[in-house]
């Protein structure tokens, strides 16, 4: 997973600005439950067996870390005033509405969304 995502995060997650940096974001989530449904239908389901395999959620970790490491470097590129938080909320953020997307629930706008936690976490 983490082979195929990370180049198309790193791609869309190089901005000059806060507003590029949300297109980014808006495009990386339609790539994540767009073309790439699939897999990230896979993820959620592996992230609930990871509740109880210790060497799966390792897994897991490492590749998000790897992916959030590609995140924190942008707010920091940005000037966040605490990059890791914004990480943080962004990831936890793009959990929960691949959750609403791919399980069906309420049509959540992502992009003002993601506007509001980037733009909360340069403030």
């Amino acid at each position: 997973m983490v082979t195929v995502e990370l180049p198309v995060v790193a791609s869309r997650t190089s901005p000059a600005s806060a507003q590029e940096f949300i297109d980014g974001l808006v495009d990386l989530y339609g790539f994540l439950t767009g073309s790439n449904r699939e897999m990230t239908a896979a993820r959620l389901a592996l992230f609930v067996e990871a509740s109880h395999d210790d060497e799966l959620r390792a897994l897991l970790a490492e590749g998000r870390s790897r992916l959030l490491t590609t995140l924190r470097s942008q707010f920091v590129a940005l000037g966040a005033p605490d990059p890791d938080l914004a990480t943080q909320l962004l990831a936890v953020c793009f959990e929960g509405l691949f959750l609403h997307d791919i399980a069906g629930h309420d049509d959540i706008d992502a992009r003002s969304v993601l506007d509001a936690i980037v733009r909360a976490s340069l403030r």
